[in-house]
């Protein structure tokens, strides 16, 4: 069996309920309601894999900017169930945070794996924006 080291990028982002602007992302309608907890309709949303070759994920990182609460999830397929919590922020704060997180799931070939960071703010805002940058995964393709 062989194994070689991969990396990539996270670069294919879709969002839903939430909008890209100059300042960066933000709730449609740039209206954030305070919230205890993550909206399930609301998220940015990363796939790995669709790959020839089997491959095991086994750490995702990102850096994060902005002043909001998160939590973040991955499954396999579309209807993102059943889902794994990989890490949360409770607390909002005005850090930049250089989040990295382990996941170590294994792809079959043309497998897919969903990647959903879900934002909220504990507080009703304007003008509430953030940033996912250098987003990348670690892992190793098995022959």
């Amino acid at each position: 069996m062989e194994q070689t080291a991969v990396s990539g990028n996270l670069d294919n982002m879709a969002m839903k309920g939430l909008e890209e602007a100059e300042r960066g992302l933000t709730i449609e309608k740039n209206q954030w309601p305070a919230d205890i907890d993550e909206a399930g309709n609301r998220y940015v949303e990363f796939v790995i894999g669709g790959a020839e070759k089997t491959l095991l994920v086994q750490q995702i990182s990102f850096v994060l900017e902005g002043k909001i609460c998160y939590r973040i999830a991955y499954a396999r397929g579309k209807d993102f169930y059943p889902r794994t919590d990989m890490g949360e922020r409770q607390q909002a704060t005005d850090s930049t945070d250089k989040v990295v997180l382990p996941v170590n799931e294994t792809l079959n070939p043309g497998e897919r794996l969903h990647i959903r960071l879900f934002p909220w703010s504990t507080k009703a805002d304007k003008d509430l924006y953030f940033k996912i940058k250098e987003g990348t995964f670690t892992g190793v393709e098995i022959e």
